[in-house]
């Protein structure tokens, strides 16, 4: 995975210094999460993605986000930092309402998982539908980032034919053909389409796949009302035949032939939903690779760690809620062990010997000395980038950070 290389080579050109904090009171000044605030994420996360999609070409600015990341790949592994990518894109995308389509396409692909993943196998590694798929994604982006250079209201006639192209995108047809096949018939078909969905030039007729093929594969499933939300040949046919117009001061455009009509709004829904079943077909390919061995990384993620020698001396690990969040009775939390080298303190919490690194100094020294060998209590905070959660926030090294629910408090032993 060449961007991974390339993405670690930037956040650790990046690398910021963790603060030790010697007292909770120091990250409990409360904030509240706004709207401008999870827009934020969003944006960021948007960035990140857009950025490896264009090949990590260019260094993004250095975004909440990729300071997570700087934290991740410095001291675990690209498997931490691609779980914690997906789950926070998954979180982002319930955030904004688009999370039924992610979680809708996985279901589907995890019951085939379940069920025949001989099969699934066959699925996952077949190629030659992609190959085209993912030229025509690119096409796409490329459009879409044009797209945010012109003035808003003036752009409709460009969303109604970046509908058309990814409309035509062959391989979300067969992706998702493909997965009914596995349903219901429990058997990978390469080509899941009958020679009636085919031209005289074995073009694939979308619009008989849309209006009738569809509707007879999901009937009575979610996806399909996902799909009604998304697929309208007649908004596709006019953007193709170039036979509409729009009307500025209703906020609709209205067909040439036949008086068919549709907002602006409904345009954008579509739009944004036919770019969220395709990301969405390709994000259960990345989530399968780690999806079944989430409980070993439930360890992971903490990035950093704190202790207080006031009346109850105690310890405090700030984790990230996407692995927090797998073991919630902290199974993997028993003890904690220091290590001294090159007047650093390597904190390990876990088995796993992924160390959270602190510099060594005094105050750590006289906490130390009082608890090691015994027993304290450990306090450990789940966070988040803001996504509206719980909207009760707080900052850590200048970053704002959710706090996803109340701190869970373990009785550990220090080494």
């Amino acid at each position: 995975m060449n961007f991974i290389k390339r993405i670690k080579n930037y956040v650790i050109s990046k690398r910021l210094k963790i603060k030790v904090y010697k007292n909770l009171e120091e990250i409990f000044t409360p904030e509240i999460i706004s709207e401008q605030d999870i827009a934020k994420t969003i944006i960021d996360i948007y960035t990140w993605e857009n950025w490896i999609n264009g090949g990590c070409k260019e260094s993004p600015e250095l975004t909440n986000l990729s300071k997570q990341y700087n934290l991740l790949f410095k001291n675990q592994t690209p498997e931490v930092y691609n779980i914690y990518r997906q789950e926070m894109f998954l979180k982002a995308m319930n955030s904004i309402g688009y999370g039924l389509i992610y979680n809708t396409i996985w279901d589907i692909f995890y019951q085939i998982k379940k069920q025949t993943p001989d099969e699934l196998e066959k699925y996952i590694s077949f190629q030659k539908i992609d190959e085209n798929g993912i030229t025509q994604r690119s096409n796409n982006w490329r459009k879409m980032k044009e797209l945010q250079k012109i003035e808003r209201g003036k752009n409709i006639p460009f969303y109604i034919d970046n509908y058309k192209d990814y409309f035509e995108i062959d391989q979300i047809y067969y992706r998702l053909a493909q997965l009914n096949e596995l349903i219901n018939k429990k058997k990978f078909a390469p080509n899941p389409f009958d020679k009636t969905c085919f031209d005289k030039n074995n073009r694939l007729l979308k619009g008989r796949v849309v209006n009738e093929i569809f509707p007879q594969f999901f009937a009575g499933t979610k996806i399909n009302s996902v799909l009604k939300e998304t697929y309208n040949v007649k908004l596709r046919n006019m953007s193709g035949h170039n036979d509409y117009k729009i009307n500025e001061s209703r906020k609709f455009i209205e067909s040439l032939v036949n008086g068919y009509e549709i907002s602006f709004e409904e345009i954008m829904l579509k739009l944004n939903h036919i770019i969220h079943i395709n990301n969405a077909l390709w994000w259960v390919l990345s989530r399968n690779e780690y999806y079944d061995n989430l409980k070993n990384y439930a360890d992971r993620g903490c990035i950093a760690f704190g202790y207080a020698n006031g009346k109850l001396p105690v310890a405090f690990i700030i984790q990230l809620e996407v692995f927090e969040n797998i073991d919630y009775d902290k199974k993997w939390l028993n003890n904690i062990t220091f290590e001294y080298k090159d007047q650093k303190v390597f904190v390990f919490v876990s088995e796993n010997r992924y160390p959270i690194i602190i510099p060594e100094n005094p105050y750590f020294n006289d906490w130390y000395n009082l608890l090691k060998g015994k027993e304290c209590s450990c306090v450990i905070l789940p966070v988040l980038l803001p996504l509206g959660v719980s909207g009760k926030g707080c900052k850590i090294d200048d970053i704002l950070y959710e706090l996803t629910r109340d701190m869970k408090i373990k009785i550990i032993k220090i080494i």
